[in-house]
């Protein structure tokens, strides 16, 4: 009986032991699976810490550009203002450049007129000194 009893203890320790390095052994790949677990979790607060920068330089930049635009904008804006200045200005000085040169056209009629009348004054005198000259 006792040694029935030392067996069966003897079966008890050793399925113990058994039951013992089969936890032990979980438990160091449970260790192990933590370890990449952590690793992992520090992998991706990296990645959210990077993230996190990215996203607020691209938010300081799109700032800058947006008052880059806004800027080029009121630019453009006082650009085309002074360019239907432009255009109107020009438009009054191409009427009176027009007019101009219709007083020119006029005033060159004008002086044609007077200088054929003046030729035809100076013929005139000359037909009637030469025919006074001639009765000499």
């Amino acid at each position: 009986m006792q040694w029935r009893g030392n067996g069966r203890l003897q079966n008890d320790v050793i399925a113990l032991e058994k039951t013992r390095m089969e936890q032990a052994t979980k438990i160091d790949e449970q260790a192990k699976a933590i370890k990449g677990y952590l690793a992992d979790l520090d992998e991706l607060r990296e990645r959210l810490r990077i993230s996190e920068a990215a996203l607020r330089e691209a938010e300081t930049k799109l700032a800058k550009m947006t008052d880059e635009r806004d800027q080029l904008v009121a630019e453009r804006d006082g650009l085309r203002a002074d360019q239907e200045q432009l255009k109107a200005t020009l438009a009054k000085w191409v009427e009176a450049v027009k007019a101009r040169d219709e007083l020119v056209k006029q005033a060159g009629e004008q002086v044609h007129k007077l200088a054929e009348e003046r030729n035809e004054a100076v013929r005139a005198g000359l037909m009637t000194w030469r025919r006074s000259t001639m009765r000499w």
